[in-house]
C-alpha cells in the first residue's frame, strides 16, 4: 500500500491481474489508474501479471522438477471434498513426469 511504501521508503506498484490479456479492456485500466490518481496516490510503476508469465512458468516448471509442486487435474468439486475430509489429493505423490 501507499502507506507502507512511504513508511519504508519503498515504491507503490499498481499491478493489473490480466491472466487473460486478450480479453482485457484498456478503458477499464485507464479508469482505475485515473481513480487511483484521484485518491492522491502515485504508483511508481504500473505492471500486469502477464508481464511475468514467462518467469512464472520457468519457476513453476523448476518447482515441479524439484518435487516441490505438482499439477492436480482433480475436478474442483472433488478437491473440495478431499480438503473437507482432510485427505490428500491422489496426484500429490505422482511422479514428476506426470505433472
Amino acid at each position: 500500500s501507499d502507506y507502507f511504501a512511504r513508511e519504508w521508503e519503498g515504491q507503490l506498484l499498481l499491478r493489473f491481474d490480466d491472466t487473460n490479456p486478450s480479453k482485457e479492456k484498456g478503458e477499464y485500466e485507464d479508469a482505475i489508474v485515473q481513480d487511483v490518481q484521484t485518491l492522491g496516490l502515485k504508483p511508481a510503476r504500473v505492471t500486469h501479471t502477464s508481464d511475468y508469465f514467462e518467469e512464472m512458468l520457468e519457476l513453476q516448471t523448476r518447482m515441479i522438477a524439484e518435487g516441490k509442486a505438482y499439477v492436480d487435474p482433480t475436478p474442483a468439486e472433488v478437491q473440495q471434498k478431499l480438503r473437507f475430509e482432510k485427505k490428500p489429493s491422489p496426484h500429490r505423490d505422482a511422479p514428476v513426469e506426470e505433472s
